[in-house]
C-alpha cells in the first residue's frame, strides 16, 4: 500500500468515525438542553459526554484490527484520533450554529441565569468572589455573542480536549 493510499484509508475511517462521534455529541447536547424540562436527561447527556474517549478508542481498535491487520503505530493512531476529533468538532459546530441561530432564541442563557440566581448557587458564587452585578455583566456579555462565536468557542474546547485525549488514546491503543 502506498503512502497516498494509507492517508486516504486513514481519512476515510476517521471521517466516518468523526460523523458518528458528532452524532453522539449532538445527542448529548440535545439531552443537555432537554434536562431543563426533564431532569432525568442530565444522566444521559453525562453518559454521552463521558463515553467520548471510550468510543474513539473502540473505533480506533476497529480501524487497527480490520484495516491494518492488528498493528498501528502511535503516530498513525494519534493522526487517526486527531482527525476523528477534527471532523466531529466541525460537524458539531455546524449543528450548534444552526441551533443557536435558528432555535435557541436566548433559551440557554436564560436557563443559566435562572440557575445562577438560585439560592444554592450563591455559595459557589461567593466562593469565587462573584457579586450579582459581576454575574449580570458576564451574562450580558455572553448574550452579546453571536451563534458563530458560541459555536467556534465550543469547537475550540472540543479540539483542545480532543488533542489531549488523542495523546492518551493513541498511547494506549498502539500495537
Amino acid at each position: 500500500m502506498t503512502l497516498g493510499e494509507k492517508i486516504h484509508q486513514l481519512r476515510a475511517f476517521a471521517g466516518i468515525d468523526g460523523l458518528l462521534l458528532a452524532l453522539i455529541w449532538i445527542s448529548s447536547f440535545g439531552c443537555y438542553l432537554g434536562q431543563f424540562g426533564h431532569p432525568a436527561l442530565s444522566i444521559v447527556w453525562m453518559l454521552f459526554a463521558v463515553s467520548t474517549p471510550f468510543f474513539v478508542a473502540f473505533r480506533l481498535r476497529h480501524f487497527r484490527d480490520e484495516a491494518l491487520d492488528g498493528s498501528i503505530s502511535f503516530r498513525r493512531a494519534f493522526a487517526y484520533c486527531i482527525m476523528v476529533f477534527l471532523y466531529a468538532s466541525i460537524l458539531f459546530a455546524l449543528a450548534q450554529w444552526a441551533y443557536f441561530n435558528y432555535v435557541d432564541q436566548g433559551f440557554l442563557l436564560s436557563q443559566f441565569g435562572l440557575i445562577m440566581h438560585r439560592e444554592e448557587s450563591q455559595a459557589v458564587l461567593e466562593a469565587y468572589k462573584l457579586t450579582p452585578e459581576m454575574l449580570d455583566t458576564i451574562m450580558e456579555d455572553i448574550g452579546k455573542m453571536t451563534p458563530i462565536d458560541l459555536s467556534l468557542g465550543f469547537a475550540n474546547m472540543n479540539l483542545t480536549g480532543g488533542f489531549f485525549m488523542s495523546l492518551i488514546i493513541a498511547a494506549i491503543m498502539r500495537k
